[in-house]
């Protein structure tokens, strides 16, 4: 091969390495910045699954432990 094929290459494969630990590092934390998961999410999952109704259900039908 000759020399401008690798240097493309090899910029390919550096521009697309530099994109993945740009990813890692920018959706590392998820719950600090401005783009963040907030608890209202997970609040809310919590209330769908996992409380229970009078009937000793989750809201999603399945039997839980009582504690």
């Amino acid at each position: 091969m000759e020399i401008h094929v690798h240097m493309i290459l090899g910029a390919v494969l550096a521009s697309i390495l530099g994109v993945v630990i740009f990813l890692i590092a920018a959706l590392d934390n998820p719950f600090r910045g401005k783009v963040s998961v907030g608890p209202d999410s997970i609040a809310l999952v919590y209330e769908t699954l996992l409380t229970q109704d009078k009937s000793g259900t989750s809201a999603g039908g399945a039997a839980l432990p009582r504690p």
